[in-house]
């Protein structure tokens, strides 16, 4: 900032004889002369803002209230450069810095300490803005270096008798504004009744302490948190009063508020959730839920996540309970689909999805009825492999299941069948009796083959009237074509002879032990292959009398 022409830094430059050998009065002199808009404070050996010494001639400049020290003026990031400020400026009489001022107008302040102690027992801080805007319209926040800590004295009555400067400064009430004035008057008003109700207390106990923690007002409107501890010292003789330890507790009230506002956050975030939301503790212990879980559960307890998931049933409850462990021993995330019995008795699907909480070691558990999802899901499938008709595999179903046991019988050197069944007479069925009946028979031969195959078997059924059977784990042709014979019996002859028709067989086999067989040693062959020759197999078995299976090995 320059006045009249000049820089700030001559003026503080030009050198005068001083009566001390630090004795920054004659540049203090001179600046404040030159800035009348600059803003000054008296500081103390200690660091902290005393008042200001009245011999000090000013030149209408404001003294700047609230200020505890030079630090109040500026922001964080400056305040190491205004230590070294002051630490040059009680070496050599001054030390200035240009810093950013806090919460005023945009512009950088150069600051001024000025060791004055010789002729007024203090360091001025000028404060020039380099706009030469008023530095008095600074809003100077509440002091880092602010005391925290006050007592106080009073009668039986709550009347202050005694007040300590710190008070001052931490409530801005004069001491001679509270000397007389009953504490009581300070208190806000939610504090009053545990305010009168430990007063009492105190005061049936000679020689004892209370604790209390209130909200006191400050000069200025705003509401204070302490945590003031009153010793009963009215039966002493030497001191007769209430001895009150002040401690401003602001920081750690509004800490606890902040966490309280972020907890009914959550808890508001959860509660609008579509899913149940519920957090355990290490020990599986419930800390929270959300009306979701009960709606999803209706379970028999809420205290634990064993109580919770009571209704799972057996078979997978290990799958959720190793999902929990996990997370609470291992810190691992997990998702499980299980089926659980709710506590009104209907059985649902849920999918659970497990969140470690590492801060705790507790963890987190979403809940989400996807039962419809699930039956929708199982209907697709159904849709997607099953014949409507029958029940049984479709044709694409089924030979995804013929290349299934095909890999499977390459890994492991195991044998398998596939038989090829066409329903000859099935055409005259649908002429003669209509294809209501013709469905019909259809639907009973696919039962009277599944009732003749083992557990790993599969049929499916490929076309209008014709049949597929995987047969797993055949050791040879002889008993490939044994599987044909079997399936023939099965068939028979239906129970209405005016709905009969006969089947031709044709049965393929290929196995994994190539060396039984000639297989070729690159794999098992593809899946089409085996049906094809499955297929010629049927038609040498129309050729050589219906109802006589005929078998073809691959190899």
């Amino acid at each position: 900032m320059t006045i009249d022409g000049i820089a700030t830094g001559e003026l503080v430059s030009q050198e005068e004889p001083s009566s001390g050998r630090n004795d920054g009065w004659p540049v203090a002199e001179r600046l404040l002369s030159a800035t009348p808009n600059a803003a000054v404070a008296a500081i103390g050996s200690h660091g902290l803002s005393v008042p200001m010494p009245t011999e000090v001639p000013l030149y209408g400049q404001p003294v700047l209230d609230g200020v505890t020290s030079a630090l109040d003026l500026v922001e964080a990031p400056d305040i190491p450069r205004v230590l070294d400020a002051w630490k040059r400026a009680l070496q050599t009489g001054r030390g200035e810095v240009t810093v950013t001022p806090v919460d005023g107008p945009a512009g950088a302040m150069t600051l001024h300490l000025l060791d004055v102690r010789g002729r007024f027992q203090v360091v001025l801080a000028i404060a020039v803005r380099d706009d030469g805007q008023p530095v008095a319209k600074l809003n100077v926040t509440e002091s880092l270096l602010r005391p925290r800590f006050c007592s106080v004295r009073k009668n039986e009555l709550a009347e202050f008798t005694e007040v300590e400067e710190s008070l001052t400064q931490l409530l801005g009430w004069p001491r001679q504004e509270l000397i007389g004035r009953r504490n009581l008057e300070l208190v806000h008003p939610d504090d009053h009744a545990v305010a009168l109700a430990n007063w009492i207390d105190l005061l049936g106990a000679p020689g004892r302490s209370r604790r209390v923690r209130l909200r006191q007002q400050h000069r200025d409107g705003r509401w204070i948190w302490f945590e003031i501890t009153n010793h009963n010292r009215l039966n002493d003789p030497l001191e007769h009063a209430v001895v009150a330890e002040m401690i401003d507790i602001s920081d750690e009230m509004a800490a606890q508020d902040s966490l309280a506002e972020r907890e009914r956050l959550l808890d508001r975030l959860t509660e609008s959730l579509p899913v149940g939301v519920l957090q355990i503790r290490a020990d599986g212990a419930v800390i929270h839920h959300n009306a979701r879980v009960v709606e999803v559960l209706d379970p028999r307890g809420l205290d634990t996540a064993e109580a919770v998931f009571a209704g799972a049933i057996a078979i997978e409850r290990p799958r959720l309970t190793a999902a929990i462990q996990a997370a609470l021993n291992d810190g691992g995330d997990d998702e499980v689909e299980i089926a659980l019995r709710r506590g009104d008795g209907a059985m649902i699907r849920c999918r659970i999805t497990v969140r470690a909480l590492a801060d705790d070691g507790g963890a987190l558990i979403c809940i989400d009825d996807v039962t419809e999802s699930a039956r929708l899901r199982e209907q697709l499938h159904r849709q997607a492999t099953l014949d409507a008709l029958t029940g049984c595999h479709n044709r694409a179903s089924i030979l995804a299941v013929v290349g299934q046991a095909l890999a499977e019988a390459g890994r492991h050197g195991s044998g398998v069948a596939v038989a090829f069944i066409d329903l000859d007479g099935f055409k005259q069925i649908n002429d003669q009796h209509g294809h209501a009946a013709g469905d019909q028979h259809l639907v009973r031969v696919a039962r009277r083959l599944q009732g003749a195959l083992r557990h790993q078997d599969a049929v499916g059924r490929i076309g209008g009237d014709e049949f597929l059977i995987v047969g797993r784990d055949v050791p040879g042709p002889a008993e490939a074509l044994e599987l044909g014979h079997r399936l023939a019996a099965a068939l028979g002859t239906p129970k209405q002879p005016e709905a009969t028709a006969v089947a031709s067989i044709g049965v393929a086999w290929w196995s994994g032990a190539g060396g039984l067989t000639g297989a070729n040693s690159d794999g098992p062959p593809p899946a089409d292959q085996l049906v094809a020759l499955a297929d010629a197999a049927m038609y040498e078995s129309k050729a050589g009398g219906r109802g006589r299976p005929a078998v073809r090995v691959l190899g």
